[in-house]
């Protein structure tokens, strides 16, 4: 499952439509956000979604 999700995010791009499905350790519960990439961050391992920083170890599944 986490092969597949750091496959999607080397694929993804700035500015590109997505919705993630992530576990908040912050509010301890699943949340989805859509909207446009940001940013990705490889070194700090952050996929940014509209204003939301989202861990990629937090990620649960991309949708396209």
């Amino acid at each position: 499952m986490k092969d597949r999700i750091a496959q999607m995010i080397s694929q993804l791009h700035k500015g590109q439509q997505v919705t993630v499905v992530f576990d908040c350790s912050f509010a301890e519960e699943r949340l989805r956000v859509t909207g446009t990439v940001s940013s990705i961050d490889t070194y700090w391992k952050v996929l940014q979604v509209k204003n939301m920083a989202i861990d990629f170890s937090e990620i649960c599944e991309i949708i396209l």
